[in-house]
Parts: structure tokens; sequence; C-alpha cells
């Protein structure tokens, strides 16, 4: 029996079309099951004290110059500038984070780190705040590393945190399918005691890296007190320390994200980074005191950074979202890419003793009050570079300043300049404090090796304190001079 060209060519399509069906039924389904079955590498990385404001210049656009990792993961994941953190105290954020719970303390099956056993994660790793380690009792433990973004870190008890936060970190070149990894950063919460490139600065002026008279929390040594309007200088010297700290933390990402590259997972895994909350930086206001309407977008207002797997495309989103929503977003979008986030919860309470409805009642004025405080800081910091305060950084002297005499200034620790070390992980004499006793000189100049490096306003008691660039600075002896404008 002879077969005709169209009969053949009806029987090719007929198997065409049969081999197609089996692929949809027996293949498909096999590959979706496989999908819902993955266990794609979660790292979620919870910052402290990260207000959201210090990433936005007034007109709106990131501070890519200030924060090259952070815009280089904005521009892969999805960036939220209005997410708002759920406390403004860390041990109740934190919890509010991994649980969605807000108004009770949290057990421990309640967390993200049971919802992922359940879902048979095989390894839980932690490197959490130390009063919330019983929040995750069958977790990895990081440990200790003493290195931190290529800085070494000092064995005392305040920086085993940081060699805590190191180990988890270096956790992430070996991250795998079926890991979770939760991190709390202590970055970038006081002391702010390190430049941008992670080295430490020390000075006697200064208790727990900030500025004498200045108290991070309430706002004054006074603990009833609050910083007074004539204080503006200092606050304006701890939003500079603050925000080299930032940077500082900028490097931070820059080594999870390599890291995690390392591994070879990188496609594969969801990285969440946000903080637990911000800090105010107002003049008359407490560092988290919400008793303003002034302050609440710098403590509330924290980063969120969502890389889902495969996304490498970055989205802005002008989605309101909230810290206690997030956890849930987390278990729902695992497997999905490029799902923007879009939890709101408007009836929980934001903290202790502060219901929603007094966020939703000022939310009106919410970005009206961000935009005032994104507009002040870049009055005090203008360039992108945080230690150019003025118009004279990096040139020589200029006409309009006059060399200081020596009997008008003391100088504390002025041997400093003469044993600096470019190698080491601490950079004394990029801090420079002292005393004038002139009272007609308001601003102070430093110059180093010929250059203006740095600048001070001159506060309590003639007191000054000047942040330098480390870059200024040669290896062993440098000369150090003083000018004022006339």
């Amino acid at each position: 029996m002879s077969i005709t060209f169209p009969k053949l060519a009806m029987i090719i399509v007929s198997l065409i079309a049969l081999t197609m069906a089996c692929f949809f039924i027996v293949v498909l389904p096999a590959y979706s099951q496989s999908l819902n079955k993955s266990r794609p590498p979660v790292v979620l990385i919870v910052l402290d004290e990260f207000p959201g404001t210090a990433l936005l210049k007034p007109d709106g656009s990131f501070q890519k110059e200030r924060f090259p990792h952070l815009n280089a993961l904005k521009n892969e994941s999805a960036y939220y500038p209005y997410h708002s953190a759920a406390s403004n105290f860390t041990l109740r954020a934190l919890p509010a984070i991994l649980s969605g719970i807000t108004e009770r303390e949290i057990k421990p099956q309640e967390t993200l780190f049971d919802d992922f056993r359940k879902m048979k994660y095989r390894r839980l790793i932690s490197s959490p705040l130390p009063h919330l380690t019983h929040l995750c009792q069958r977790c990895i433990i990081s440990k200790n590393y003493n290195y931190l973004a290529g800085i070494k870190i000092r064995e005392t008890e305040f920086y085993s945190r940081s060699r805590l936060l190191a180990g988890g970190i270096n956790d992430l070149k070996t991250i795998k399918e079926g890991d979770f990894s939760f991190m709390h950063a202590i970055y970038p919460h006081i002391p702010w005691d390190r430049f941008p490139d992670g080295k430490r600065y020390l000075d006697q002026e200064f208790g727990y890296g900030i500025p004498n008279g200045y108290n991070p929390i309430t706002g004054s040594n006074d603990k009833n007190a609050k910083i007074s309007a004539d204080n503006e200088i200092l606050v304006e010297m701890a939003e500079q320390r603050f925000l080299m700290q930032a940077q500082f933390v900028d490097k931070i990402v820059g080594s999870v994200v390599k890291n995690i590259k390392a591994s070879g997972n990188w496609d594969k895994t969801t990285l969440i980074i946000t903080s637990d909350h911000g800090g105010a930086f107002t003049r008359e206001s407490g560092r988290r005191t919400v008793d303003r309407n002034e302050t609440l977008p710098e403590i509330t207002n924290v980063p969120l950074f969502i890389k889902g797997p495969y996304q490498k495309e970055g989205l802005v989103s002008n989605q309101k979202t909230r810290a206690i929503s997030l956890s849930k977003f987390i278990l729902k979008n695992l497997r999905k890419k490029n799902t923007e986030f879009k939890g709101n919860n408007s009836n929980v309470k934001l903290w202790q003793g502060v219901e929603a409805g007094y966020f939703e009642n000022t939310l009106n004025n919410y970005l009206q009050d961000r935009q005032a405080i994104i507009d002040r800081s870049a009055k005090r910091f203008p360039h992108n570079n945080i230690f150019a305060l003025n118009e004279f950084y990096g040139k020589n002297p200029s006409r309009a300043m006059t060399v200081t005499q020596s009997n008008q200034i003391r100088i504390n620790d002025q041997e400093k300049f003469n044993k600096v070390k470019l190698k080491s992980t601490e950079m004394r004499a990029g801090n420079i404090s002292g005393q004038l006793n002139d009272d007609k000189i308001k601003e102070l100049f430093v110059t180093v090796n010929g250059l203006v490096a740095g600048s001070g306003k001159i506060y309590s008691s003639n007191r000054f304190n000047i942040m330098v660039n480390p870059k200024f600075f040669r290896e062993g002896k440098n000369i150090v001079k003083f000018y004022a404008k006339k």
C-alpha cells in the first residue's frame, strides 16, 4: 500500500502533536513539582539604626556615589524607599521582621526559622543579637571570623559581635540550596568609630564614638534632656560619623554579594537586606524618640532590598510597605521572580504605646517631612564626599585663611601625626580634636601635607573636632597645620 504525501504529512503532524501532548502531560507536571520542591538559598540581613533617608538625594535619586555597592544591588533587585520599621526598639523590631508579630513576645515556632525548618531546609545559619539567640534553638551559629569586609576586627567584648557577623558573611561562600542564613548586623549602630573604608579612629574627646555632650538616645548627657538649640554643631558631627560608618556598611554589602557569587549560587539566591529601625539627627530631639512628627520618617523609614531568584533587572517600588508583612512575603514568594512586595497591614501597632493610627494620621505629611530631612542632610553635607564640608576641601589653603599660632590652639595627642601606619586597621590621625584659646575663631581648617583635608566648627568651651580623610596621610611623619577664616 502506497502512502501519498498528504497522508504522510498528516501522520507526521499527528505524531508531533502526540509527542507534545505527552510532554505537557508527563514532563511539565514533573518540572512544576521540582520547582515546588526546590529550596533556593535565602539570605536575610538586618542592619541596625540605618534610616532610609540616608540613601536619597533631594531630587529623589539614589546616593550612588556614597553607596556604590547598595546601588549595584538596587540595579538587580527590588528597592523600596518607602519601607517602614515595626518598632524603634531592636528587641521588638527584629522579632517583628522574623514573625510579623509586634504586640507580644514571640515564640521560636512563630519565626521564619521554624517555617524554613518545616520546608525541609537543611541548614539554618544565624549570626544573632545575643538577646534573641533563643528564637533559633537549632540554628548553626556562625563561627567568629577576624576580618569584616577586609578589615581586621578587634577581640574586645563589643567587637566580638562584629566577628560573629564576619563569620556569617564568610559562611556565604558555601551557601547552597536548602540553606537559610540570617544575620543581625550591628552596623551602622553606635559606636560610630569607622571611616568609610572600615578603619577605626579613636580620640579622647569622644566617648562611645560620639561627641561629648551628645547622647544618641536621649539627645544629651542629661538623660532627661534633649539637644538644645545651640548644639546644632554636635548633631551635625554625629550625623557625619554615622554617614561614614554607613559607607562602611556599603562595603560590607559588597562582601555579602561577592561571597554569595563565590558559592556559585547567586542566581538561585533570594537576598533581603533591611534595617530594624532608623535614627534621628534632628535638633532638640532624641535619637530614637518619636515625640515629634519631624523625627517619624528618620526613625521608621528604613532601607529594603529584595533580590529574587534569577532576577536581573532592578525595580524601584513606590509601595508603602511594612516590616511586619515581610516574613509572609518571603515565604509566599520564595520561588517566584520579580514579585513586588505590597505588604501594609495598617491594623497593627507600630510599637508599644503607639497605635498604627498615629502613623496613618501622619502619613499625609510623611513624604513632606521626609523630604525636609533629606534636604537638611544635603545642606549639612553638600558634596558626595562627606569629608568635604566646604569649597576649600582638597585644595591649597585660601588667602581667606590665616595660620593658627601655637599659642592659639591645643591639640590632643599631636604625636599621632608622626606615626601614621597606612596598612593598620586603625587611623587615629584621621580624627583631630583639641581646644582653642581664641574666642574669635568660629571655624577651623586643617591641612595635611599642604592640602585642606578637613574642617570643623567650634562648639562648647571652644572645643573642636575635625574628621580628616585618611587618603591625605602618608606613611610615618605628616605635616599638619591649622587655619582659620579671617
